[in-house]
């Protein structure tokens, strides 16, 4: 992410109850020096972050439920 200086990151592979064999975003998050937000829901509309002033921002999105 310091090299990349992306506005929004949302971490997509991270272990979840449906997938037990990577793992939790915990480290990631502590290594990354930037706003953390966890919008409770696994859609969201990006530019609502991008414009916010503040950078980086990381969203952590729930995982989506699949077959509702």
């Amino acid at each position: 992410m310091s090299e990349l200086r992306p506005k929004v990151a949302i971490p997509m592979h991270f272990a979840t109850d449906a997938v037990n064999f990577l793992e939790p975003p915990d480290r990631f998050l502590a290594a990354v020096s930037a706003r953390v937000e966890r919008p409770g829901t696994s859609e969201i509309e990006p530019r609502r972050f991008m414009d916010s002033g503040e950078e980086p921002i990381v969203v952590l999105l729930d995982p989506a439920v699949v077959g509702e």
